[in-house]
């Protein structure tokens, strides 16, 4: 991933640190913040490819750092991804309606990381995301029961939905 810019925003300094390590080891520049505040300012001096976010944190947590990256011509477009401990349905449904690129439940697995580079980065920067045929390109392929997952993610936006395969 080099040339790549990544922001890791997240007040539990394990998870940062952790979270960076495996970043970095893919070549990737990583810029870290220990809340929403902190991140803003940082991605104003070195605007990030990429933002993996925690959603809870002091000052300023995950959906209003994402507003004001919205707010931004700057950084308006940059993706985010959460970073989280909330991972039951309707957290997984209010990330993506909230405009997250991705939700990631703590603890994170590397493959999933990998995965959502590669789904996230390589239409933004085809050169910089080399394809490893273990990693899925089909996000369907991510989730156990394939289809069967996505309808009951329909299902929680619309009830009538619900078990239904798209």
């Amino acid at each position: 991933l080099r040339g790549v810019c990544i922001l890791i925003v997240d007040d539990d300094p394990d998870a940062l640190e952790l979270m960076g390590m495996f970043l970095r080891a893919t070549g990737a520049s990583v810029v870290e913040a220990r809340d929403g505040y902190e991140a803003l300012l940082q991605a104003l001096r070195h605007p990030p490819d990429i933002v993996f976010c925690d959603l809870r944190m002091p000052r300023m947590d995950g959906h209003e750092l994402l507003y004001q990256f919205r707010r931004d011509e700057r950084l308006s477009t940059v993706p985010f991804v959460a970073t989280t401990g909330l991972g039951d349905d309707l957290d997984v449904v209010h990330t993506f309606l909230a405009g997250f690129a991705g939700h990631l439940v703590k603890p994170i697995e590397p493959a999933m990381v990998d995965a959502l580079l590669e789904k996230v980065l390589r239409p933004r920067h085809p050169g910089a995301v080399p394809h490893d045929a273990s990693v899925p390109l089909d996000p369907e392929s991510l989730l156990e029961g394939g289809r069967a997952a996505q309808g009951d993610f329909d299902g929680a936006i619309d009830p009538s939905r619900r078990g239904a395969a798209a």
